[in-house]
């Protein structure tokens, strides 16, 4: 509710999940929606208000377009099984470094996702 309170105060949009109109649990939920809050059903509610629809379209336009030589190499050496680290610094012939900070902003840009272990997949 505090939260709430600052984001409304700085112009930002609240949104909240309707609960049972019985709960006491429910009661701070159901004040923000009656006092301007925007109701969320699904996911799509929320992508929808911050515009993350786009996002993930610009997102498949990398996959289909490397911004570099490295990135379109390793993009080649990925797949849908998980991939070591080192395993994939020797099959594209890299520095482990570089092959590494690839990797990092293939990660933010949603071309690639780490499953853990130092371990890469193609991100879908």
């Amino acid at each position: 509710m505090i939260s709430a309170g600052f984001a409304a105060e700085q112009g930002r949009d609240v949104m909240a999940v309707t609960g049972p109109i019985t709960s006491r649990q429910s009661q701070g939920t159901n004040w923000l929606l009656r006092t301007g809050a925007r109701l969320v059903t699904s996911a799509e509610d929320v992508l929808e208000d911050l515009n993350l629809q786009q996002v993930a379209a610009k997102q498949e336009a990398r996959q289909v377009v490397p911004d570099d030589p490295t990135e379109a190499v390793l993009l080649g050496c990925l797949s849908g099984s998980p991939v070591h680290i080192d395993e994939l610094a020797r099959e594209a012939g890299l520095p482990i470094a570089l092959v590494s900070g690839t990797l990092t902003l293939m990660e933010l840009k949603g071309m690639a996702r780490s499953v853990g272990g130092m371990q890469y997949v193609l991100a879908r």
